[in-house]
């Protein structure tokens, strides 16, 4: 649970003096979305592989086998750095039956910096009065770019040889940084969209870590999951096919047991890191006090994120700063550009 400290707001200020009361205060609706040309033409086939009763997710595969028909030459060299990359160690952090590993506050080096840095954007913010835009109340991304050049920890820690041998290892090449954030989940009792159990689609397969800023509980709305190869069962049982929208907990459990659902609990600093397109979850059921999270997301370089399909401006951080890294062939890799 977020301590209610934070810097006093002058007295002209309107900021509200709890977390919870600052971020519900300063939540904006989203506005209507343009979509992009790329993406409405896949949201048009797949309308068009549904209405013909065909099961979309193949087309998603013949979609990710397109793109890298188009790079054959990038897809090389990213698996043939990630074999360079492999270790005894890192390596297996991840189960890739399971989709998932789980790790404290001292497994990867740098994260109480980060967890300090987290900490700082958020009492910035709080502090600011600034409001966000966001189609979810319950989870409000107070990161900005401005933010990574500022506290440059948080970069450097998606970026670091720990956490990139392990992301490596799971998708068995040199994956995309896609995103960042500081999602802030205030107290509330709302039951909807991201808060029931879901996958992502963002790819077939991906990595989302989440590590807990400040000392997480159950009541604080935790991120929650059952592992791969249980929700693929969940999922063949119920008939959820990709894209098949969020699912209710008791038609969950009517496969699954409740003990089999895992909650990202504990100290700052601890984590995981979740394939959340192969594993159910939910988060930000935070019925008794508030939480916050970093959260950064690897992709394969042939994914299926279009830029567009991130939500509102803000929701979370796409244009990653790449200036700090110059020179550094990898970490110019998972940025998505080459050295100049």
């Amino acid at each position: 649970m977020i301590s209610s400290a934070m810097p006093s707001p002058s007295p002209s200020s309107n900021l509200p003096r709890t977390p919870e009361r600052a971020s519900l205060a300063r939540v904006q609706a989203a506005p209507a979305r343009r979509t992009s040309p790329t993406l409405a033409a896949k949201l048009a086939l797949g309308r068009v592989v549904k209405r013909l009763g065909l099961p979309v997710e193949p087309l998603f595969y013949l979609m990710k086998a397109g793109r890298m028909a188009l790079h054959p030459a990038e897809a090389l060299r990213r698996r043939r750095t990630a074999a360079a990359l492999r270790d005894g160690h890192w390596s297996e952090i991840i189960s890739r039956a399971k989709g998932f590993g789980l790790f404290g506050p001292d497994v990867f080096p740098g994260t109480a910096a980060a967890m300090s840095a987290a900490r700082s954007v958020f009492q910035r913010w709080a502090a600011s009065g600034a409001a966000r835009t966001t189609d979810k109340p319950f989870l409000v991304n107070v990161l900005d770019r401005e933010d990574l050049v500022r506290h440059p920890e948080l970069l450097d820690f998606a970026l670091s040889d720990a956490v990139l041998r392990a992301a490596t290892a799971y998708f068995g090449e040199v994956p995309l940084l896609r995103a960042m954030a500081v999602f802030y989940s205030p107290k509330n009792d709302l039951h909807q969209a991201s808060q029931k159990f879901h996958i992502d689609t963002d790819d077939l397969r991906q990595l989302k870590c989440f590590i807990n800023v400040e000392p997480t509980d159950a009541a604080a709305g935790p991120f929650s999951f059952l592992d791969a190869e249980l929700s693929d069962r969940v999922r063949t049982k119920l008939q959820h096919g990709w894209k098949g929208g969020r699912i209710e907990d008791e038609d969950v459990f009517s496969v699954a047991k409740l003990s089999d659902l895992r909650e990202l609990l504990g100290p700052s600093g601890s984590g995981g890191l979740i394939d959340t397109s192969r594993c159910l979850h939910f988060g930000s059921r935070a019925r008794g006090g508030s939480r916050l999270v970093l959260m950064f997301q690897f992709t394969s370089f042939a994914h299926l994120k279009e830029d567009d399909g991130y939500g509102p401006d803000g929701a979370v951080v796409t244009k990653l700063p790449a200036d700090r890294y110059r020179g550094d062939a990898l970490r110019m890799l998972v940025l998505g550009s080459r050295p100049q």
